[in-house]
């Protein structure tokens, strides 16, 4: 699962943004560009919260965006 279909599976650039008290602009790059590391356990909360299966290696530094 890549980061843009995380986004899009908690609610999108919006809900991020406000979630995590970033611009909406930049809530769109990390659809883009994948989703920083010092958010992931932001977005893991987030996910959880809706009860939605990350993969195991979301918080993996070796791991692709």
């Amino acid at each position: 699962m890549k980061d843009a279909e995380v986004i899009r599976l908690i609610g999108g650039a919006r809900e991020l943004s406000r979630a995590l008290s970033i611009s909406i602009d930049a809530a769109r790059k990390f659809q883009q560009r994948g989703i920083p590391w010092k958010y992931r356990p932001a977005v893991q909360k987030m996910a959880k919260a809706k009860r939605l299966k990350l993969p195991d290696d979301f918080l993996d530094v070796q791991r692709s965006a």
